[in-house]
């Protein structure tokens, strides 16, 4: 073995050695900007990424703890946290990611339970969606989700939710209806050249169907006033009238 080839056999423990040597390193901001700068552009050949892929098989990652996610977020930059937001919706375009399975779904409820998404976070989604125009929807995209809802039925807890929903904003003074001049302008101009009918007899015989059974409480509310007012004004005519 030549001296040349001794001197670049590695130690016992390289990994160990680095690691011990890297701790309590902080990378400041001008270094992150100079290697993204260094890296910017470059790309992996084919024959890299093979080798990668093969090193990386087998390994499971995760789930993260939510202690260590805290972690990795608090030491990125606004910046760093940009473009991470961005690769992801990059690498996600064009992709179809359903339909989930049960277990998936049970999955993602229970990582939700108990979230709350802070005013400063409701302030960030409201304006990044202000002056997005979303319709109107192609044939083909109304018919998917036509689909997808069909024998969808809200569960006991849904109902339940939005009882509570309804409640909490009436106490909090939150307006569900009647709907203002404004908000009726705007819906009209929405739906301007839209045609909605006339129906066919099969989507009448849905929504008869759908409707079978119901409760029409305003209805009976409506009827059981329209009595009563003819009751009292009956009562304040005079008998001798009457006779």
């Amino acid at each position: 073995m030549s001296v040349s080839e001794i001197r670049r056999r590695p130690s016992t423990n390289p990994r160990a050695k680095l690691s011990a040597a890297h701790k309590g390193k902080i990378i400041s901001a001008e270094q992150r900007a100079g290697i993204s700068a260094r890296q910017l552009g470059s790309k992996h050949s084919e024959e890299t990424k093979r080798k990668r892929s093969l090193a990386l098989k087998g390994r499971k990652r995760g789930p993260c703890s939510p202690e260590r996610r805290a972690a990795i977020i608090a030491g990125m930059t606004p910046e760093g946290r940009q473009r991470t937001i961005e690769a992801a919706r990059i690498a996600r375009t064009g992709k179809k990611l359903g339909p989930m399975s049960e277990e998936t779904k049970a999955k993602i409820s229970l990582g939700n339970i108990g979230k709350t998404i802070s005013p400063e976070a409701r302030a960030k989604i409201s304006a990044a969606q202000l002056g997005k125009k979303r319709g109107p929807y192609s044939a083909e995209r109304r018919a998917n989700i036509s689909a997808a809802l069909k024998g969808r039925k809200p569960s006991a807890a849904t109902m339940a939710a939005l009882k509570v929903y309804r409640e909490s904003g009436a106490a909090l003074g939150r307006k569900i209806g009647p709907l203002s001049a404004e908000t009726r302008a705007k819906i009209a101009q929405t739906l301007k050249g839209r045609k909605n009918g006339p129906m066919s007899e099969e989507i009448k015989a849905k929504i008869g169907a759908a409707n079978r059974g119901k409760k029409r409480v305003r209805a009976v509310l409506l009827v059981l006033e329209a009595i009563t007012d003819v009751r009292w004004q009956l009562s304040t005519i005079p008998s001798t009238v009457i006779e």
